[in-house]
């Protein structure tokens, strides 16, 4: 479902829609405001991909118990005040004195946006409410901007979840192990080489000692006694000497 408030927002449903406005349905939601950083390349500074993840667990476990979960996903990045002020912001949490901390940021963003956040929560459960919602028994988030709008709009929340604070580890993953093609030998024991366009004709003399330089004395031997009859040989497989006389005839 897609409705364009301020900035657009999507909504994930998960389980059957038409349980959402019954209250005897355990009903999950997560609000999430968009952090590109941290939801699509995993940037650690912020817990907005951790806090997505588990909300999207706890939806999947609600329909499974036969409620339903809802994810509400605003346009909001950086908290309304766009990607490139929020990296700035990034920035200037891990230059400042201490390092970076998460009670800095609303006083980081300030120095470097000149507002704390630019987001309007009052229209935040506008979704909620087109969606028939009276009852959240699961809301998973811990902000009380966002959980003061929802309860202030009329929306009774039960229960507010908190992200664990240690996630199970998942099972490592399994080493990629490239199948490559046997190389090929330039040895005569392994076939002749495959033809890469045309060669130029080369003499038994520097052939040998080629092969010499790249094959061990082990396999010429063995290479050696496996070469077909000399009458079987092209006409320019032969010494000097035979094809002379085979022009001579």
């Amino acid at each position: 479902v897609f409705l364009p408030p301020i900035g657009g927002c999507t909504i994930y449903i998960f389980g059957d829609p038409d349980t959402l406005p019954d209250e005897s349905k355990q009903l999950t939601v997560r609000v999430h405001d968009e952090c590109n950083g941290s939801d699509v390349f995993g940037s650690d500074i912020c817990t907005c991909r951790p806090y997505l993840f588990h909300g999207i667990e706890e939806c999947v476990a609600a329909a499974q118990a036969g409620g339903a979960g809802v994810i509400v996903y605003n346009r909001k990045e950086g908290r309304a005040l766009g990607e490139v002020t929020k990296f700035m912001v990034y920035n200037a949490r891990k230059r400042q004195e201490g390092g970076d901390t998460a009670a800095e940021y609303f006083k980081r963003t300030e120095s470097v946006a000149g507002v704390q956040d630019m987001r309007f929560q009052e229209l935040m459960p506008d979704p909620l409410h087109w969606l028939g919602i009276t009852r959240i028994h699961r809301f998973v988030s811990m902000s009380n901007m966002k959980y003061d709008a929802v309860t202030a709009s009329g929306i009774v929340i039960d229960e507010r979840v908190d992200i664990p604070e240690v996630r199970p580890a998942r099972p490592a993953p399994l080493a990629a192990r490239p199948r490559l093609a046997p190389a090929r030998s330039p040895c005569l024991a392994h076939g002749p080489r495959p033809s890469l366009g045309r060669r130029r004709s080369s003499s038994r003399a520097t052939r040998t000692w080629r092969l010499t330089q790249r094959c061990s004395p082990a396999t010429l031997r063995g290479a050696r006694s496996r070469r077909p009859p000399r009458s079987s040989r092209a006409p320019w497989e032969g010494n000097s000497s035979e094809t002379a006389g085979a022009g001579a005839a």
